[in-house]
């Protein structure tokens, strides 16, 4: 085992230098099957003094002037281009003002008031001093983790192991 990207995993993948992988949607190489383990809503990550964090739940049309702090691009998933398609949808620019690789990082970006970001509900277990989480409404947009593998690389191992993980999922 070894942490790979998203992206960094498609590629081992296509090149025989990786049997599975865990992989954070959209995927479009035609040659890997994939298989969504997980589905998560995404949350509003706030500064625990922000104005919108008196709310429960916050329309996506509110955060239209919001500095926003996303997963960077590089990081090889889906979150990022997610994140850009829902602001689309809302008929808003996301005024991106930095990005980072690690959630960690972009708590802490958030917890120093630099900005918000949406990040997938699990988060929440990090409990981050000084951030606080909302409900995205009408309805939260939905995050996944799957599994992927290439289509004809089906040997015993790679059988019994996606065995192993849908019975854990």
């Amino acid at each position: 085992m070894q942490h790979m990207t998203t992206s960094e995993q498609v590629i081992a993948l296509s090149e025989n230098n990786l049997d599975v992988g865990f992989v954070t949607p959209p995927i479009t190489d035609a040659n890997l099957e994939l298989e969504i383990l997980l589905q998560e809503p995404l949350v509003l990550a706030l500064p625990e003094n922000h104005p919108l964090a008196a709310h429960s739940e916050i329309s996506i049309t509110a955060l239209a002037n919001e500095p926003l702090i996303l997963a960077s691009r590089d990081r090889g998933c889906g979150l990022h281009e997610q994140i850009f398609d829902i602001y689309q949808k809302a008929g808003l620019h996301p005024n991106v003002v930095c990005a980072a690789r690690e959630m960690q990082v972009i708590l802490g970006f958030v917890a120093a008031g630099i900005g918000i970001s949406l990040l997938p509900s699990h988060v929440k277990n990090f409990q981050r001093t000084g951030v606080v989480y909302r409900v995205l409404n009408p309805e939260a947009p939905i995050t996944a983790l799957g599994i992927a593998w290439k289509r004809e690389n089906i040997i015993p191992v790679v059988l019994a192991f996606l065995e192993i993980i849908r019975n854990l999922a």
